[in-house]
């Protein structure tokens, strides 16, 4: 039988993005404020990319996803966002600010 944790896995991030946003090679880069994965401590540096199957307009049935990576390791991130308390307006996304990335619950058993 295979579990899926139900608690949420969040990473706090403060960070900016790299590249322009049509570039496929643009990276969130930044460093970890909190986290609830084992693996990831405070002041670790991290990088978020998007993942897709690199067609300018995808299929119906295609889908990219964000993941994070550090020290060698990747996860599939659920959601990544500014933090809420940015506020509401659009922000310039190149400069340092929090961000949130919940991270894809793992299969045990």
């Amino acid at each position: 039988m295979t579990l899926e944790t139900n608690l949420p896995i969040i990473v706090t991030i403060r960070g900016a993005w790299i590249g322009d946003v049509s570039d496929p090679a643009r990276a969130f880069a930044g460093v970890v404020n909190t986290s609830d994965l084992g693996a990831l401590r405070s002041g670790d540096a991290v990088k978020v990319v998007y993942q897709s199957s690199g067609s300018r307009i995808p299929g119906a049935g295609e889908h990219g996803r964000y993941a994070l990576s550090a020290a060698g390791r990747e996860w599939p991130l659920m959601r990544f966002g500014a933090h809420a308390s940015t506020g509401g307006t659009r922000q310039d996304e190149s400069l340092e600010s929090n961000w949130i990335a919940e991270v894809l619950p793992a299969k045990i058993g």
